[in-house]
Parts: C-alpha cells; sequence; structure tokens
C-alpha cells in the first residue's frame, strides 16, 4: 500500500513539473523599447496589460485582447487574439 502511495504520489509530482509555467512577469517599463515602440506604432490607443518573458521572448498582451510574441532582442514574431 505504500508502495502504491509513492508511485501514485510521484507520479503526480512530475506531472505537475512538467507543467510548470517557464515565464516571469516584466513590468512594462522594463521591456525593451523596441517592444513598447512596435505596440505604440501598431496598435495605437492599445495599452500593455502584461508582459512576460522566457528564455526565448517575451509575450504581452494588450487591452484590445490581441497576444504578442517578440524575441529576446524585441523583434515582433507573431500575433494571437
Amino acid at each position: 500500500m505504500h508502495l502504491l502511495r509513492l508511485l501514485i504520489l510521484s507520479a503526480a509530482l512530475w506531472l505537475t513539473a512538467c507543467d510548470v509555467d517557464l515565464y516571469r512577469p516584466v513590468r512594462v517599463s522594463q521591456l525593451p523599447e523596441a517592444i513598447r515602440s512596435y505596440v505604440e506604432q501598431t496598435y495605437p490607443g492599445s495599452e500593455i496589460r502584461w508582459a512576460k518573458r522566457d528564455d526565448d521572448g517575451y509575450e504581452i498582451k494588450l487591452s484590445n485582447g490581441r497576444e504578442l510574441e517578440f524575441d529576446l532582442d524585441g523583434v515582433f514574431l507573431r500575433e494571437s487574439d
């Protein structure tokens, strides 16, 4: 019985570890200037609601509901809504 509990607990911990969000929150003021300029020019009137970063780049959410992805240098990659 103890072995079964240990196996279940191990499986649960492993699954939880695999689903960890590796993004870290970023203040808008800490975003690269290229990202802030892109948003200002491409989506006038929209505000950045939140931003997060991982090892590959940034993801931001705008007040118009769109989500944008940028690389670490602030180069636009893609948009989703």
